[in-house]
């Protein structure tokens, strides 16, 4: 038994670098289309929008048929700390089949989902999120231009899909704690979607530092 142990011991750590590498590749890919939403004149998310938010999902999800019919993806969440106000360390999300109802079509969507409501968020990192069932979400306000008198709904969405603006009601995607992905990443046993956004559980890495950061400049631009 003992050469057993001896020869596929090392390999678990190889795999458990593996993993993380690849989920660090994930933050990477998410962080840049992060950027690519927020600073892109027809989808740029206003500052004062950032700044208001209680939460964060920035997610992928791809095979989208005419009308979006997601087959499924994934994505990270961060939620910002009340007292502090500073933003948690991400968690992965997985996200459900559904139908977001934009008429985009094609084999990848990115979006970026903006929490107001900070008991929506709690929500969210604890279950199973039905996006228009627990909460109602629309295409938020984009721009420069967008009016900070105007109230916000409980979640807004930012897409590449053709077809998402400002005032558009989204519903049916279905959001889900990615705790498996949680626990290779920050190879802590057991810790969840909960425990990272809102107890201050994990260590962060230069990957999750720069995603932190790139959230940071948009808040001030």
């Amino acid at each position: 038994m003992l050469w057993v142990l001896v020869i596929f011991g090392p390999s678990l750590g190889v795999m458990g670098a593996a993993d993380q590498n690849k989920l660090d590749e994930r933050i990477r890919k998410l962080t840049d289309r992060f950027e690519l939403i927020a600073g892109k004149s027809r989808t740029k998310i206003p500052s004062y929008v950032l700044r208001r938010a209680q939460g964060i999902v920035i997610f992928q999800e791809f095979e989208a048929g005419l009308l979006v019919g997601v087959r499924g993806g994934n994505g990270v969440a961060l939620a910002r700390d009340p007292k502090t106000g500073k933003w948690s360390l991400p968690s992965f999300i997985k996200t459900g089949k559904g139908s977001f109802g934009l008429q985009a079509g094609g084999h990848e969507i990115s979006a970026v989902m903006v929490v107001f409501d900070s008991s929506v968020m709690r929500q969210l990192a604890r279950a199973r999120f039905k996006i228009g069932v627990n909460a109602a979400a629309t295409g938020g306000p984009v721009g420069f231009e967008a009016d900070t008198r105007v109230g916000l709904p409980p979640i807004v969405v930012y897409s590449n899909a053709t077809g998402l603006f400002a005032g558009v009601s989204i519903e049916g995607g279905v959001l889900t704690p990615g705790n498996r992905a949680n626990q290779r990443y920050y190879r802590m046993g057991g810790v969840t979607m909960y425990e990272i956004l809102y107890e201050g559980t994990g260590a962060g890495t230069p990957t999750t530092q720069r995603l932190l950061e790139t959230i940071g400049r948009y808040e001030r631009d």
